[in-house]
């Protein structure tokens, strides 16, 4: 005797399920309909950092790396982590 486990979940190839999201049973939203984001989202979104990365900015700092003049503030970055939490 072959013991079988649970069946396994149909998972839809991406046409059928836009397809199938298009239908009434899975009705897209309205146009103009309104969706409200969670605050984690904007934090996950905030955390990501600029769009753009500041290429002057970059060069800058690994010149100052590379020329031993670059120093980190570990008061400015504690005070950072510790209003972060508050």
């Amino acid at each position: 005797m072959k013991v079988q486990g649970p069946p396994k979940p149909r998972v839809l190839p991406l046409g059928e399920a836009r397809a199938k999201a298009e239908t009434k049973e899975g009705a897209k939203a309205p146009a103009g309909e309104r969706v409200a984001v969670s605050n984690m989202s904007r934090m996950l979104a905030d955390a990501r950092g600029p769009a753009e990365l500041d290429l002057g900015r970059i060069s800058r700092l690994k010149a100052a790396i590379s020329a031993g003049e670059f120093t980190i503030d570990v008061d400015r970055i504690a005070s950072a982590m510790v209003n972060e939490e508050l």
